[in-house]
């Protein structure tokens, strides 16, 4: 897809809003193509891209980067169904939404009993909802590593059960960040509460090398060896499962996965975590 606007439909630069979140959506909206084997579809993403003025070597088109990006979505979109079929009374809080499409790629599997929220910066928020008028998704414009950022929630969340999704968010962080996010999500939303994320192993994530550290100049700032050191940032939490996804882009990336994997006896390059909550002591 060209970064041409189409027709005479309007468009709408980023005015300064992070590019790191056209990446995702240009996976998306490419999924058809990427991925034909799946089922995997997003056409409001598509629409969303074809609005947006960027300097198309902001983006990463490449085939791995982009495949990634849907295989992440893939993975948080099941984690996303399972929650919601066993809380269909639950609330879904994408951290750092940006122009994320899940609440619309998800209705026909998701009950409409479930609340859906989103926390990104304002002029994120301003973008998203200039685009997207009709969103289900109930925004607040904070910063998550910014004390009080939750308080406006926490009534939508008394005594509800609660999934944070963080997709493409928490390497950008600090480890303290980190530590602040995790212990402020459990504080908020209380015990039981669920949070998905990705991450990168240290190795990677502090190395500047990956593609979208060159092709935007944002810059990863932590990383974790694993989902149980993820979990052990901020005390309160343990690992219910990790979802492997670099071992899903192609036979090279598994290939490239599993020697990393003997380097560091056993820890991924990149996945994504889900973690719970534990009640207090």
């Amino acid at each position: 897809m060209s970064a041409e606007p189409r027709g005479d439909a309007p468009t709408h630069g980023l005015n300064g809003v992070s590019v790191t979140l056209l990446t995702p959506l240009y996976g998306r909206a490419h999924a058809a193509d990427l991925l034909p084997g799946t089922t995997f579809r997003d056409p409001l993403a598509a629409r969303l891209l074809a609005r947006i003025d960027y300097r198309l070597p902001e983006v990463l088109t490449d085939r791995g980067n982009a495949v990634g990006s849907v295989h992440r979505a893939i993975v948080l979109d099941g984690i996303t169904t399972e929650f919601a079929a066993r809380h269909p009374d639950g609330v879904v809080l994408s951290a750092g939404i940006g122009l994320d499409t899940r609440a619309h790629r998800l209705d026909d599997r998701i009950p409409d009993s479930v609340t859906w929220l989103g926390v990104d910066l304002p002029d994120v928020v301003r973008l998203r909802r200039t685009l997207l008028p009709d969103d289900p998704v109930t925004l607040l414009a904070a910063s998550v590593t910014e004390p009080g950022w939750h308080d406006t929630l926490t009534a939508r969340t008394s005594d509800r059960p609660v999934l944070v999704l963080a997709e493409g968010l928490l390497m950008y962080f600090a480890p303290d960040q980190v530590r602040f996010f995790l212990d402020s999500c459990r504080t908020a939303f209380g015990p039981g509460t669920e949070l998905s994320g990705d991450y990168f192993h240290p190795r990677i994530a502090l190395s500047d090398r990956h593609p979208i550290v060159k092709a935007t100049g944002a810059r990863f700032r932590s990383g974790a060896p694993d989902g149980r050191h993820l979990a052990a940032t901020a005390p309160g939490w343990h690992v219910v499962a990790e979802h492997p996804v670099m071992e899903r882009i192609g036979p090279v990336h598994r290939a490239v996965a599993g020697l990393f994997r003997l380097v560091t006896l056993g820890s991924r390059p990149y996945a994504v975590a889900h973690l719970k909550a534990d009640a207090p002591d």
